[in-house]
């Protein structure tokens, strides 16, 4: 459970997001990871945060953490039912923040891809949200087929699975250094399932270890 300090934080955080302070934000929210780096709401926060500041590919890296934390934690079969309830809804906000990092990265394949997972758990989703989500779902699908009929007719082979490395992405190297409490060897560990995760999606995407 957050103590006060914590949700005063917190509190601080969602202000400076409202009020369009990103870096002040950025930096609080990079703070916090550091005093709890399994906090789950930290990460998708901060994936916001970059989203907001124009780095797509470092919001990816965060909103994947925070779904692999998720993950991590859904199977605990100790675990109370509030408990289980609020894993699941960060897991649909963690789903919908790689959506939005996807989306910044311009990989239609990514988009898509979570897409379809929000829409298994389309009932947690607000009317409006659902129905943005299903329109988006129908224009990638119109654009992905756009795609592949114009590399077609040039006859450039393509694999059509391989259209998402076609969007903006950039060679990033996201740093890994104060932000994670794990001794060396789990930081390997952990860092190679985290590269494998983002490895389909953002390809030019290295989280390394700084």
């Amino acid at each position: 459970m957050a103590t006060a300090v914590t949700e005063e934080f917190l509190n601080r955080g969602r202000e400076l997001l409202e009020t369009g302070d990103y870096l002040e934000a950025r930096t609080l929210f990079t703070k916090l990871i550091l005093s709890d780096p399994y906090d789950l709401k930290l990460w998708n926060y901060r994936a916001s945060v970059h989203l907001k500041l124009g780095y797509p590919e470092l919001s990816f890296a965060d909103a994947a953490r925070c779904l692999q934390l998720v993950d991590k934690k859904l199977p605990e079969t100790k675990i109370s039912d509030d408990d289980y309830a609020y894993l699941v809804i960060m897991k649909v906000d963690a789903l919908y923040s790689c959506f939005l990092a996807a989306e910044g990265l311009d990989s239609p394949n990514a988009m898509l891809y979570y897409i379809e997972r929000l829409l298994k758990n389309a009932h947690l989703l607000e009317d409006d949200i659902r129905q943005k989500i299903v329109d988006k779902k129908h224009e990638l699908q119109k654009k992905v087929k756009e795609t592949t009929e114009s590399f077609k007719k040039q006859n450039i082979p393509i694999d059509p699975e391989r259209i998402s490395d076609l969007g903006r992405m950039h060679q990033v190297i996201y740093p890994w250094d104060e932000f994670e409490s794990f001794e060396q060897s789990d930081t390997e560990t952990v860092l190679k399932e985290l590269n494998s995760s983002l490895e389909r999606f953002a390809p030019k995407l290295s989280v390394v270890c700084m």
